[in-house]
């Protein structure tokens, strides 16, 4: 019997929407529980406002109205009291990154540190962000948050304008870690889960899309929760658009019909051109739809239907994609997923885009994702979440499962055209009485990060796993700042403080942090160059430069005439040492002397 591995998911947070205490607030004034927009209760869509006229009931301590600033306070103690910085700092990174999307005006304003009476209360004004560390139960004993590793509550009034938001973090059921070092069992990263509370705070729910954060699981440990997709970019370029920027961006939008009747709960995904998902949706009970913040350009659009309903079973689980249906008891429309059409979107526009289909279902059903892995055959791996890999990767295997997957005929792709595809695989009873179909793929170098979707496609048509595969960018840059995340986790706290930015140079050797970067030194230690300049000599050939260096690493070379102001010129570029010391003559300067800087490029 082949040995089977599960990539075990958590639920992050409790879906069913609750009105609780409403005679106590104000008439026109509700509260939800991270609501599902599409439950008829609730006005939709909801979300906090940066501009006059702001609402009657907004709290002085909850919206600053001279800055323009969503206020909040955090929590103490926090997870754990030797972490206490850290942790906090990990949830100041998390608003960092929402307010740092480019071309949006949201604004997040620390107001204080509260250590008591900790708890969730829309009544208090306050925008609070606290981990519990007692008991399960939250919100004066009427939520239990068992199992859950956070979760969010929001009021807002009846213009649809939130008033305030209040985040727990689970501190008995999970353990929490500020870095994934070290992780441990059950732990989980705080920064990707603090990103998709944030943007249940900001009025988002949970998106279709696998790899993007506000999907409605999540893994243990360093998962794809951290740092935001594109769905979520363009939620808040939408929705939170900086009023310079609005005729930057366009918008897509239709109303979905099936057999002549307005389609609730069908899937509409954006794409680009190269298969990358860019924004996705699910149609209103009206079958509306629509989405924005996209750049001008060439997009593809298709729609999918979630599962009937009646094959939610324990012996056949599927990829839900949308944990708001699952318990919202959705009236979902069935039809065949379509292909993708081509459109084509200019600044400022809004394109319509009506659809109208015949009653149909997709072909089979998939339950779970086969992680990429680099053996053809067993043990095989499995999870319901996203999988990830890099460009440049060779002979490496992807798959998916399903009971009814078809033992032949059926073809396995992803939506990128540029990949390299061998031959389909198709599995029978592989694992837990799935079927699956497999292959061998090759990532180009260079191909794009991003987040793209599996295809099978059989007997004309297609099945499709929305934006669940994800070439991962080592280099992500989730505060938008010009120097990548990681590299700033290594040094700063919170990596997103103004500090770490690109062109700052925090410990004043001169050398900004973009090029500590690529140098890799440490931006708060001016002594930490691993090579220096050892001799400038001017001759009537030029100036000869010698550098310690690493063998094999490449260089680039900049000069100035003045020490302290002035552009740097790169005189070259690519520079291959292959000794400790490495020498180059610039023959532009025979006469004055010049200044230079070697940086470390790879």
């Amino acid at each position: 019997m082949r040995k089977v591995h599960s990539s075990k998911t958590i639920l992050l947070a409790i879906f069913t929407v609750v009105i609780i205490g409403i005679e106590n607030l104000p008439a026109p004034v509700r509260q939800r529980l991270d609501a599902n927009p599409q439950n008829n209760i609730f006005p939709h869509p909801t979300a906090w406002k940066f501009s006059a006229p702001f609402s009657p009931f907004l709290h002085p301590d909850s919206f600053n109205l001279q800055t323009k600033a969503i206020k909040y306070y955090l929590g103490t103690p926090t997870y754990s009291a030797e972490n206490e910085k850290f942790e906090l700092d990990a949830i100041r990174s998390a608003l960092h990154q929402w307010e740092s999307i480019p071309d949006s005006n949201i604004k997040f304003e620390e107001a204080g540190i509260l250590d008591a009476n900790l708890d969730i209360n829309l009544l208090d004004g306050k925008n609070l962000i606290y981990w519990e560390n007692e008991s399960v139960f939250v919100w004066g004993g009427t939520a239990n948050i068992r199992n859950l590793p956070a979760v969010n509550v929001s009021s807002w009034d009846t213009n649809g304008t939130i008033l305030e938001s209040d985040t727990v973090f689970n501190g008995i059921d999970f353990k929490w870690r500020h870095n994934p070092d070290n992780l441990g069992r059950r732990t989980l990263v705080i920064d990707g889960i603090a990103l998709h509370e944030i943007g249940h705070f900001l009025g988002l729910t949970h998106s279709v899309a696998g790899g993007a954060t506000m999907y409605y699981q999540s893994a243990f440990g360093d998962n794809l929760l951290k740092g935001l997709s594109m769905d979520e970019i363009l939620f808040a370029r939408q929705v939170y658009t900086d009023p310079s920027a609005i005729s930057k961006f366009g918008t897509v939008k239709g109303t979905l019909t099936v057999n002549g009747i307005v389609a609730p709960s069908a899937k509409v995904i954006i794409e680009n051109t190269k298969g990358y998902l860019m924004g996705a949706t699910v149609t209103e009970e009206d079958g509306s739809w629509e989405i924005g913040g996209l750049l001008p350009g060439e997009y593809t659009i298709r729609y999918n239907s979630f599962p009937p309903k009646s094959t939610f079973r324990q012996d056949s689980p599927h990829l839900i994609e949308d944990i708001d249906y699952r318990f919202e008891g959705f009236n979902t429309t069935q039809f065949s997923p379509t292909s993708a059409e081509n459109i084509q979107l200019t600044g400022g526009q809004i394109l319509t885009h009506n659809k109208s289909l015949n009653p149909g279902s997709p072909k089979f059903i998939i339950s779970q994702i086969r992680p990429v892995e680099d053996h053809p055959g067993g043990p095989f791996s499995f999870t319901t979440g996203p999988v990830s890999t890099t460009a440049g990767q060779t002979d490496i295997y992807i798959g998916l499962y399903g009971n009814d997957i078809p033992t032949e005929g059926a073809t396995l792709r992803t939506s990128h055209p540029d990949i390299l595809y061998h031959e389909s695989e198709i599995l029978r009873k592989a694992v837990l009485n799935m079927n699956m179909i497999t292959r061998r793929i090759t990532i180009p170098e260079g191909i794009d990060p991003g987040l793209l979707s599996f295809i099978i496609d059989y007997e004309g048509e297609q099945v499709y796993v929305d934006g669940f595969f994800e070439i991962s960018d080592p280099e992500f840059d989730g505060n938008f700042d010009g120097v990548p995340d990681d590299y700033q986790r290594k040094y700063f706290s919170p990596f997103t403080t103004p500090t770490a930015a690109a062109q700052q140079d925090p410990d004043n050797d001169g050398f900004p942090n973009i090029y500590e970067y690529r140098s890799d030194t440490d931006p708060t230690d001016p002594d930490s160059f691993k090579f220096l300049i050892k001799e400038i000599e001017v001759s009537e050939n030029g100036t000869l430069i010698k550098w310690e260096s690493i063998p094999n690493r490449a260089y680039n070379i900049w000069s100035r005439q003045d020490a302290g102001q002035g552009d740097w010129k790169l005189v070259a570029s690519n520079f291959l040492a292959t000794e400790d010391i490495s020498q180059f003559l610039d023959p532009s300067q025979n006469e004055q002397l010049q200044f230079y800087r070697v940086e470390k490029i790879n």
